[in-house]
């Protein structure tokens, strides 16, 4: 962390077995100082505020970078939907929960992320067709992040994604007072749904994926900002 006054920057570092992640916040120009003396990640997962990304991008070298718009809903704002109940997803439906997100290329859950997260969807046939569920939980700061919404192709605009993710807010509201959620900014008819239920606008961010920059670049790069200089 980088403290000036009232001003900071925070970056943050997660090391795990699979992924490592690099998540930044606070002023752009403090944070330009702080990440040369950090020991950053060879490859991370990054998340940013979007006046971030040319800091970011002196020590990293981007494969790929999206915006995302972060939305919020509280107890007082949400407006659930009852037209259809979803079911609560199980451990022992973690089958049937990959078989739906794999359609879409999504990552593969375990029983043990539905045991401890809340999932919901619906069934038709024997067959998951909509789903929506959490990334995190934290009930410390009662807070939590809704995703993982999902829909089959075939079976869209029906209002399911809605009451899936209507079913999981309400029950993420029974220990939380707070609830987000990251949606693509061109996604209109998501953000439609999710300011029904009364989800509002929060603040964008930036995701992204990078391979570190040599680190005799990196310098260079520092260097030349010192002296005012903006290499492309």
């Amino acid at each position: 962390m980088a403290q000036e006054g009232e001003r900071f920057a925070l970056c943050l570092i997660s090391e795990r077995m699979l992924s490592d992640w690099v998540f930044t916040l606070g002023d752009e120009e403090l944070l330009d100082q702080l990440l040369p003396s950090l020991r950053l990640p060879a490859r991370a997962f990054l998340t940013c505020q979007p006046e971030h990304l040319v800091a970011v991008q002196r020590h990293y070298k981007l494969e790929w970078h999206h915006l995302l718009k972060r939305m919020v809903a509280e107890r007082e704002s949400f407006n659930p939907i009852e037209a259809r109940k979803p079911e609560p997803l199980q451990p022992r439906e973690a089958g049937a929960v990959n078989e739906l997100y794999q359609t879409w290329g999504y990552q593969t859950l375990s029983p043990g992320q539905l045991r401890k997260g809340v999932y919901y969807g619906v069934w038709q046939d024997g067959q998951l067709i909509s789903a929506a569920g959490t990334l995190f939980i934290s009930p410390t700061y009662g807070l939590a992040c809704l995703g993982n919404v999902l829909t089959r192709p075939s079976h869209r605009n029906q209002g399911l994604a809605t009451a899936c993710t209507s079913a999981v807010t309400r029950k993420l509201f029974e220990t939380c007072q707070k609830v987000v959620l990251d949606v693509e900014p061109g996604n209109r008819p998501a953000i439609k749904i999710y300011s029904k239920l009364g989800y509002r606008d929060g603040c964008f961010l930036v995701e992204a994926l990078g391979e570190r920059r040599r680190f005799l670049p990196a310098l260079l790069a520092s260097f030349w900002r010192k002296l005012g200089v903006n290499p492309t």
